[in-house]
């Protein structure tokens, strides 16, 4: 029984915590499409173990220079909005957190 209920919190945890960062991440990047002078878009399909995982994904991401925004299609796919000048679609694959979840351009 106690073993469900570790389960359960760490599920809701997760959950909680990818709306979280979400709403952190744009109140402090300030990064909306409208920035962007170029406009690039990549879709990553990224190896997460569940969805919970896409909050850190996008707060890695949006880490970035270059990067104005990130959106969390479903599953493990993510639309990113970039300036081509000031950042390759090599060196966002080259990102840290994709040496833990690694990603492919689709």
């Amino acid at each position: 029984m106690k073993t469900l209920t570790i389960i359960i919190i760490i599920a809701i945890t997760a959950i909680f915590g990818f709306y979280i960062i979400q709403a952190l991440g744009a109140k402090t990047t300030g990064n909306t499409i409208a920035e962007n002078t170029d406009n690039s878009k990549i879709t990553l399909q990224v190896n997460i173990p569940c969805e919970g995982h896409a909050g850190l994904i996008t707060y890695e991401l949006q880490k970035l220079e270059g990067i104005s925004s990130v959106n969390f299609k479903y599953s493990n796919l993510f639309d990113v909005y970039y300036d081509s000048s000031k950042i390759s679609k090599q060196e966002i694959l080259n990102a840290e957190i994709f040496r833990e979840y690694p990603a492919k351009i689709i």
